[in-house]
């Protein structure tokens, strides 16, 4: 006769080790437990049998939801747009099922670009954040906040002089911020697709200030004063 446990682990990790690395620690782990005694302890059992298996666990297993395909996103997508096209003859851009529907819309045009493997252009611009909202002229569409440092990282220093006269928005320079990120960020990309007349861009005053005063000391004049 003897008596048989099994020991149920399950670790997850960050994403930032490679699994082979990650199997053979949890392999030391088990064969540490076994080599000192730390399955008895100071008992007086005695281990007569011990195996041990790593394996990695699939979503299913995990409970996780199974991924969507890019196929099927391309799908949710295409019928996404034609409801939004359809409803928007019923109710006006302003009605809360639209505000849904566009945000929806937004969210999984993010997801086909990760599934499509999509990666931001070039590094990681340098800091610090810029962040800057944008809306259509009557409020149907905004989105109150977006990362615009990439922005600034690529502007030549004409457009940067045109973004501090105009106070930072409400006119062209800086709606040629919301601009560049037209077909890059979803949400801004969305508020194009669906405003009726015009837009405006604001971009905040403080964190631009900082940005330029970091990354352009030579126009650090321009906003002497501003903060």
């Amino acid at each position: 006769m003897k008596t048989t446990l099994q020991l149920a682990l399950t670790v997850a990790y960050t994403p930032t080790v490679p699994v082979s690395t990650l199997t053979r620690l949890l392999n030391d782990a088990a064969e540490h437990l076994a080599d000192n005694g730390l399955l008895s302890g100071d008992t007086d059992a005695e281990v007569l049998e011990c195996t041990h298996k790593v394996t990695v666990l699939s979503p299913a297993e995990r409970g996780a939801p199974a991924p969507v395909s890019p196929t099927g996103a391309a799908e949710l997508a295409g019928a996404l747009s034609q409801c939004i096209t359809v409803i928007s003859d019923e109710v006006t851009m302003d009605h809360p099922g639209m505000a849904v529907a566009l945000r929806a819309q937004a969210v999984l045009t993010a997801y086909q670009a990760t599934l499509a493997g999509a990666q931001p252009e070039g590094a990681t611009p340098p800091g610090p954040a810029v962040t800057a909202e944008t809306h259509d002229d009557e409020h149907y569409y905004e989105v109150p906040s977006f990362d615009c440092t990439a922005w600034f990282a690529q502007a030549s220093d004409d457009a940067i002089r045109g973004l501090v006269a105009c106070d930072f928005g409400g006119d062209y320079a800086a709606d040629a911020v919301a601009e560049f990120y037209d077909g890059k960020h979803p949400e801004v990309t969305a508020m194009f697709a669906h405003k009726r007349r015009g837009f405006e861009c604001h971009v905040d005053e403080a964190q631009a200030i900082a940005w330029i005063r970091a990354n352009r000391p030579h126009l650090a004049a321009l906003v002497d004063g501003r903060d």
